[in-house]
């Protein structure tokens, strides 16, 4: 969110001649981990130039909101994202998108997600974990810590680093962040997973468009695109909608 308040500052000229040069580099045949980053620039690049609501609908969807539209059949009612982020946001007191950011982490992306997967996986493997940075005490008081010193410039996780962090060694303390993430993407490469995701006998598709999500699947077959996380959402809700209604 930084980024994106700092480059809304550049003129509106060269904001427009970065996404154009951003949007022609992603059209381009780059393969491999190359094309992967250039997409997550461009994504980066362009979402910084919208409005708030609609960069957190971005940060939320695995998959861009615009093909996920034409992904659900016409004549489907569904609640807009628009809306259920303005209702969301209508709850929040605070201004600044910097800490509207902390509130949508800590009211819908932590309990929603990220807590229910490692509570899941802990329990699963009998082990007791903890969140010890998620002490009511501890965010309370954090969130009335300036923005600035939460984090310096660019840098990640400044207070960590400049207190308990000056008592690990270097190679710990500027070591890359490391998330607990999976290569989804490259596992569903594997054919043997197209059925789970493209077999047209599941009552799923009286919901979704079977053609669109075919070129979702092919998208990420031939690596053009990142949408591993999303076609894992369509296997887990395809296999809940073939227990619960049956296939066609």
């Amino acid at each position: 969110e930084k980024f994106a308040h700092y480059y809304k500052k550049f003129p509106i000229f060269l904001q427009k001649s970065i996404i154009y040069m951003s949007n022609f580099l992603a059209k381009q045949s780059f393969k491999g981990k190359l094309k992967y980053k250039i997409n997550w620039v461009n994504k980066v690049l362009n979402d910084s130039f919208q409005d708030f609501n609609t960069r957190i609908i971005g940060k939320a969807s695995f998959c861009p909101v615009s093909i996920i539209r034409k992904l659900i059949l016409n004549d489907i009612k569904t609640l807009k994202l628009e809306d259920f982020f303005d209702d969301f946001y209508q709850q929040c007191k605070l201004n600044d998108n910097f800490y509207k950011i902390n509130y949508y982490h800590l009211k819908l992306s932590l309990p929603g997600e990220m807590l229910t997967k490692i509570d899941r996986m802990s329990m699963a493997n009998s082990l007791e974990l903890r969140s010890p940075f998620l002490d009511y005490r501890l965010v309370e008081f954090l969130y009335q810590v300036h923005k600035d010193i939460k984090m310096k410039n660019f840098e990640r996780k400044s207070i960590l680093r400049n207190t308990i962090g000056k008592n690990f060694p270097k190679e710990v303390k500027n070591n890359k962040k490391m998330g607990f993430s999976v290569p989804v993407r490259e596992w569903l490469k594997n054919a043997t997973y197209k059925d789970l995701i493209i077999e047209n006998n599941s009552t799923l598709f009286n919901l979704l468009n079977y053609n669109k999500l075919e070129d979702i699947y092919n998208q990420n077959m031939v690596g053009n695109k990142d949408y591993g996380q999303f076609l894992w959402s369509i296997i887990i809700l395809k296999q809940f909608f073939d227990k619960v209604y049956g296939k066609i």
